[in-house]
Order: C-alpha cells, then structure tokens, then sequence
C-alpha cells in the first residue's frame, strides 16, 4: 500500500509543478493522505513517516515557489491533518511557531509577495486559537516584525508595494484581535 501511496504523490507533482496555482492536484494530494490515514491502510509508523515526508516536500515546494499560494494553502490544511494525528499533536504549537519563524525569514528574504503575508495570517490565526492567552504578546511581536520589514532599505517599487502588504496586514491584525477578544 506505501508503496502505491508515494507512487500516486509523485505523479502529483507533475501537475504541481507545470501549473502554478494548480489547487485540484493539490486538494487530491491531500486526500489521498488523508485517505489513507482514515483507513489505517498503514501502520502508526507508516503514517508517521508519510506525514513527516509530506511536511517535508510541502517545505521544500514553498521555499522554491513563494509566490504561489497553493503550496501554503496545502501546507495549512496538511497542520489540520497533523493536528488529527496523536503523534503529532504536542508538537503542533511547536511546529506553527517554527512556521512563523521561517516566514519571518522568507518576507524579509522575497520582498513584494502577498501569498506570504496571507499564509502568515493563516498561521497566527492557528497560533491564536490554540494559545488564546497568548494573543497579546502575539500582536505585539506581530507589530515588532511589522516595523522591521517597514523600515529595511528597498528598491523604491518594492517600497510601495511592501508599505501597502505591511498595512494590510497591521488592519488584519487589529480586526482579529478585536474579533478574538469578543
């Protein structure tokens, strides 16, 4: 059955990888783990190894393709799969920050690129929701970072287009405070 399984997720990636925004070949990426996994077509340690493999490739397609929101979208909805699984769940806060940082890092290092800011929302909302304690410390470290990207030096097209990303999310971060506090 593994075998079929890492079979089907390689011919996956050749849709993935000629058409940009392919959500379709995704989507069946995800349900086909997510049907295996609801089967129990494999062992616990089967499962474990095909999740962490998939977190992986998921990783590495988002570090080459940053513009593309169907590889965060995936990896959004693959956390929720991970969050299901009992091996992952302690580590799913742990992995989100992780997450968090790494977009930190690839904002500051591709300039310009909405699909990143919107897949850092998706994470906070996570954050938000699993750490509702936290929420405070989080909007401000949200605002810290949002100051840093602002004032690095850019080309001036970059400039305008990273101001208005930064704004965007500083209005998304106050109407979610608002909507989590309520």
């Amino acid at each position: 059955m593994l075998e079929w399984i890492l079979l089907e997720l390689k011919q996956i990636e050749v849709p993935i990888s000629r058409y940009f925004s392919n959500y379709h070949a995704w989507d069946y990426r995800l349900w086909v783990i997510a049907f295996v996994i609801k089967q129990n077509s494999l062992s616990e340690e089967q499962t474990v190894q095909l999740l962490t493999e998939e977190w992986t490739f998921s990783n590495n397609w988002v570090s080459k393709h940053v513009s593309d929101y169907c590889g965060y979208h995936y990896r959004h909805r693959l956390i929720d799969l991970l969050a299901s699984h009992k091996v992952w769940q302690e580590s799913v806060s742990f992995k989100l920050e992780r997450e968090l940082e790494d977009n930190s890092s690839r904002l500051q290092l591709y300039e310009g690129h909405e699909a990143l800011w919107y897949y850092r929302r998706a994470i906070l909302t996570k954050l938000f929701l699993l750490s509702p304690d936290s929420v405070a410390s989080m909007k401000k470290n949200e605002e810290c970072f949002i100051s840093l990207v602002m004032s690095r030096k850019s080309p001036k097209d970059f400039s305008k287009l990273n101001s208005k990303l930064c704004n965007n999310h500083k209005l998304w971060l106050s109407r979610s405070f608002i909507a989590i506090q309520a």
